[in-house]
C-alpha cells in the first residue's frame, strides 16, 4: 500500500477534518446533507466501556448507518475493557458505512484493539499506539497485575490478529501489542502498515 507523505498526509487530515466539523454545521442550518458523523471518544469518554460502547456504536455509528455516511471517530484513550472493546470492534468491522479513525495523542490498550478494524486510520506524527497486554485491576487498592495466563491473553491475540487481517493491517504488529506490549509512534505505524496516514 502506498503511503502519503507526512506534510501531505496531516494536510489532507485536517482538511477532512474541517469538512467533516466545519461544513455540515454551516450546512446544516442551509438544509444541505450532512456529510459524516463526528464523535469525539476522548476526555470524560475516553475509557473504552459500555458507555463508550453505547456512545459509539449504538448512537453515532447506527446514526451514521441511517443516514448512509461515514463515522469518523476521533480518539485518546489510554484504553479500557475488553467485553467493550471487542463489542466496539466487531461492529465497525461490520459496519455498512466507512469508519475512519483519527488519533491525536494515544489509543493504547482497548484503544487499539478498537482501532485496527476502522476502514482508515490517520495519526499524528507524535501520537502512540499499542500496549494491550491485557491487565486485572483491583479497584479496592487501586492496584493492577499484567495477565499472562495463555487462556486470556490467546484469545486477545487472536482477536486483534484477526482484526488486522480484515482491514490489511500488519498482523505481526497487532500480535506484539498485545504479547510484548509494542507501542508505536505515528510515523512508525504507518510505516509498519498498522495506519494509513499521517
Amino acid at each position: 500500500m502506498k503511503r502519503v507523505p507526512l506534510t501531505v498526509g496531516v494536510f489532507l487530515v485536517c482538511l477532512a477534518l474541517m469538512m467533516y466539523i466545519v461544513l455540515p454545521a454551516a450546512w446544516a442550518e442551509a438544509g444541505a446533507p450532512q456529510q459524516a458523523i463526528v464523535v469525539y471518544a476522548t476526555g470524560m469518554i475516553s475509557t473504552v466501556d459500555e458507555p463508550m460502547k453505547e456512545y459509539l456504536v449504538d448512537e453515532a455509528l447506527r446514526l451514521a448507518e441511517e443516514r448512509g455516511v461515514p463515522l469518523i471517530v476521533v480518539l485518546d484513550t489510554y484504553g479500557g475493557y475488553l467485553d467493550a472493546a471487542w463489542s466496539i470492534g466487531d461492529a465497525f468491522l461490520e459496519a455498512k458505512v466507512p469508519v475512519i479513525g483519527f488519533v491525536k495523542s494515544k489509543a493504547l490498550s482497548a484503544g487499539i484493539i478498537i482501532l485496527l478494524p476502522m476502514h482508515v486510520v490517520a495519526l499524528t506524527p507524535y501520537a502512540i499506539v499499542g500496549a494491550s497486554q491485557p491487565i486485572i485491576y483491583n479497584p479496592a487498592t487501586g492496584t493492577m497485575q499484567f495477565v499472562n495466563e495463555s487462556k486470556i491473553v490467546n484469545p486477545v491475540v487472536q482477536k486483534a490478529v484477526s482484526y488486522a487481517r480484515a482491514r490489511g493491517r500488519n498482523e505481526t504488529a497487532a500480535r506484539l501489542f498485545v504479547t510484548k506490549n509494542l507501542v508505536l509512534t505515528g510515523e512508525e505505524a504507518v510505516k509498519a502498515g498498522v495506519a494509513d496516514l499521517i
